[in-house]
């Protein structure tokens, strides 16, 4: 299964009328949060207030993040995982 290419669910949330910011910030989230929940993986309130307001399974959405229970999928591509991680645990200078 494809999901949804981020330019659609764009558009599916923008066609409720309403912008991705304002959705954002009604959930009580940052003005960014649903579009970082897009385009990155990263942003899981993001994603909840998405599939929330588009009623939609988030499988449907995003299978690369969802697994057809709804569970998400952690760790998947060690990339997406490790990438951000790493940069704020790690020691500064030589170990002694």
């Amino acid at each position: 299964m494809a999901g949804m290419h981020a330019e659609e669910i764009k558009a599916a949330i923008r066609m409720t009328g309403i912008t991705l910011n304002q959705l954002s910030l009604d959930a009580g989230l940052g003005a960014s949060t649903v579009r970082q929940a897009i385009f990155f993986h990263h942003c899981p309130a993001g994603e909840r207030v998405i599939i929330d307001h588009l009623g939609l399974h988030p499988h449907a959405i995003w299978p690369n993040r969802y697994d057809r229970q709804g569970n998400r999928i952690i760790g998947r591509n060690p990339k997406d995982t490790t990438k951000y991680r790493a940069s704020g645990h790690r020691q500064k200078g030589a170990v002694a």
